[in-house]
């Protein structure tokens, strides 16, 4: 638990899982190695995911209704790597309560860095009028690299998130905060990897997508059950030293109803040829 006179630090082992969806992935050996890579990545949604451990072990269900994170790959994590989260004391920064993090491999490497925070006042929930829940291509489009352009929308399928796919995702975050399994609250994680398979699954590009920040305000909370949707649009387009990025503003949408989350991701949609 996070205080104002303590850091923390926990260790954790960051596994994939055994998910056919990562079969010819870069989070698959078979389909990392064709990249450069020496096995299967983890996807930076579960780098996020950990990271909001710190945050529910500290403020419980006081965060998953206002609180914030952010998290910032910075160097690949791989299936099976030993983690180290170094989360700072609490510091009141006139918002809320923050505690900067630090997660570092076993050779004591920085592969993320971000944040947690719980605010003084709620904030308020964007409005669900001004997003467009647009349904998915049966065949996603193919965008080129420099091709994603600003208002292009994230697509969504609104679905009912299961029991199953509840305890598969506790178990893919190796999470086992009370709550979370009693109560059928849906993972603070898992809403970040449902808006990142959704930006996945919109287009098709010439590599695949990496994961390299997302921020997270949370509004409300979520249980099985419920119909999840994301609805949101490209933002931001860019180039950096040959590859191209997008980022994207989505929100999480509950019973067509309630904005459980609203979430800003930037990611690279196409690989330079010799980044790997």
């Amino acid at each position: 638990m996070l205080t104002p006179k303590n850091s923390v630090e926990v260790t954790i082992v960051a596994r994939l899982g055994d998910n056919p969806h990562y079969r010819g992935s870069i989070h698959d050996d078979t389909g990392a190695r064709k990249f450069g890579y020496e096995r299967a990545l983890v996807p930076g949604a579960f780098i996020y995911g950990y990271i909001s451990r710190l945050a529910v072990a500290t403020w419980e269900r006081d965060w998953l209704r206002c609180g914030t994170i952010s998290s910032h790959s910075r160097k690949p994590v791989f299936d099976g790597e030993r983690l180290t989260l170094h989360a700072g004391a609490l510091e009141d920064d006139g918002v809320g309560l923050r505690s900067d993090i630090v997660v570092r491999n076993s050779k004591g490497e920085d592969v993320a860095s971000g944040f947690v925070a719980l605010p003084h006042q709620p904030p308020s929930p964007p409005s669900i009028a001004d997003y467009t829940v647009v349904p998915m291509a049966e065949s996603p489009p193919f965008v080129d690299a420099g091709a994603m352009r600003i208002g292009d929308p994230i697509f969504s399928n609104e679905a009912v998130f299961t029991l199953e796919e509840h305890r598969t995702s506790l178990a893919d975050f190796g999470e086992t905060w009370p709550d979370y399994v009693g109560d059928g609250i849906v993972h603070a994680g898992y809403l970040m990897r449902r808006s990142v398979g959704d930006g996945v699954r919109s287009y098709s590009h010439p590599t695949p997508g990496i994961y390299v920040r997302g921020h997270g305000q949370y509004f409300d909370i979520a249980h099985v059950g419920d119909r999840l949707v994301t609805a949101g649009r490209v933002v931001e387009v860019y180039e950096r030293k040959g590859s191209h990025y997008y980022d994207s503003d989505q929100i999480l949408i509950a019973n067509g109803e309630r904005v459980i989350a609203r979430f800003r991701r930037s990611s690279i949609y196409a690989v330079r040829r010799n980044a790997a």
